[in-house]
C-alpha cells in the first residue's frame, strides 16, 4: 500500500500524546479521516514489534473511552492493523461536537479542527458553531420570553431610547433579518 498525507490522511511514525489532538480534529471535521501509525514521512513502513502494536492499540482505546477525549467517541473510532502491520485509526465525523481534550476543557486550547492537512486549535466562534450544530436548535423553534411582540411594542422600545440596543440585537439574528416581511416592516416604522 502507498501511504501519502492528505486532508483525510495523517501519517505518524510513532504513537505519542500529539495524536490526541489529531483524533479530535478528525472527529470535529465534517468528513473524518484516517491516521496511519507506523509510517515514516516518506511513506515507508516502520516495523513495530507485536508488543508495541498491542501497547499502541491499548493506548488509543483508553483515549477514546473517556480517559482523554470527551465526549466519548468510541462509536466513531475504529482500530485495525492492515496487511503492512500499520495501525489504522479510522475516524468518522462525530455527532456530539465539539470533541475536546478532557484535561484542557471546552476552550480553544482543548478543541481542535482540521484545516487541509493540518490540525489547529479551534476559535471560540468555531466552538460555538459546533455546539449550535450539534444541538440542532433553530432560531425559529425558540420561544421568546416576551410574548408582547407587536409593532406597538417596538414603537414603545424606540421611544424609550432603546432603539440602538434593539437594532444591535436584531443584527445578531441574521435569519430573522433575511425575511422580506421583517425587512419591510423595519424600514416602514414611523415614530
Amino acid at each position: 500500500m502507498k501511504y501519502e498525507e492528505s486532508n483525510l490522511i495523517e501519517l505518524k511514525r510513532t504513537l505519542d500524546e500529539e495524536m490526541k489532538p489529531e483524533i479530535i480534529a478528525f472527529l470535529n471535521s465534517y468528513l473524518g479521516g484516517t491516521i496511519y501509525v507506523g509510517v515514516n514521512d516518506d511513506g515507508s513502513v516502520y516495523d513495530f514489534s507485536m508488543e508495541e502494536r498491542d501497547s499502541n492499540e491499548s493506548r488509543v482505546i483508553n483515549w477514546i473511552r473517556d480517559e482523554a477525549i470527551y465526549p466519548n467517541c468510541s462509536d466513531f473510532v475504529k482500530l485495525t492493523h492492515n496487511e503492512d502491520g500499520v495501525l489504522e485509526i479510522c475516524i468518522e465525523s462525530g455527532n456530539r461536537k465539539p470533541y475536546y481534550l478532557k484535561s484542557k476543557g471546552l476552550k480553544p486550547s482543548g478543541v481542535y479542527v482540521r484545516y487541509g492537512r493540518n490540525k489547529a486549535q479551534a476559535t471560540q466562534e468555531e466552538i460555538a458553531r459546533m455546539i449550535r450544530e450539534s444541538e440542532e436548535i433553530s432560531y425559529e423553534s425558540l420561544i421568546s420570553k416576551n410574548q408582547k411582540l407587536t409593532f406597538r411594542e417596538l414603537r414603545s422600545i424606540i421611544k424609550q431610547g432603546l432603539y440602538s440596543i434593539f437594532v444591535a440585537y436584531l443584527l445578531h439574528l441574521p435569519k430573522l433579518l433575511k425575511t422580506t416581511y421583517c425587512k419591510f416592516h423595519l424600514n416602514h416604522i414611523k415614530i
